[in-house]
């Protein structure tokens, strides 16, 4: 099925628990290229929880990934820039979300060893040189 009539269709079948990453919902870099519309809708999907961010930044508190960390339904963003999002900012001091931090590089090359079947890779950026 080529096209699809809604975003509703298209999320569907999207579960708790899933990994978002940058292609699905952040397409650009900071606010550039994000997808609003999906993460409207995922927002409105109160069955969608536990997910995990990936991407450069998690939006300015009112857009690109914001929303989802202000409702609660992302636990884990692992980002290069933390930003303004200052929802962000309360829900890690709270605890409610766990934050890693990773070089944008690095989060890049981690999604294509991922997507390539490789277990690990080297950068010296991760080994600490």
């Amino acid at each position: 099925m080529g096209a699809w009539c809604s975003v509703q269709v298209r999320l569907r079948s999207r579960l708790c628990s899933e990994l978002i990453l940058t292609r699905w919902t952040s397409a650009g870099f900071g606010l550039c290229g994000t997808a609003e519309t999906i993460i409207a809708a995922m927002r409105n999907r109160s069955d969608l929880t536990d997910m995990t961010g990936v991407s450069n930044n998690a939006g300015d508190g009112v857009a690109g990934l914001a929303p989802l960390v202000k409702t609660g339904q992302i636990v884990k963003m692992l980002l290069s820039y933390v930003g303004t999002n200052k929802n962000l900012q309360d829900a890690y001091l709270r605890g409610d979300v766990a934050l890693e931090l990773s070089p944008q590089g690095t989060i890049a090359e981690r999604l294509r060893a991922a997507a390539a079947g490789m277990p690990g890779f080297y950068t010296r950026t991760g080994a600490g040189e």
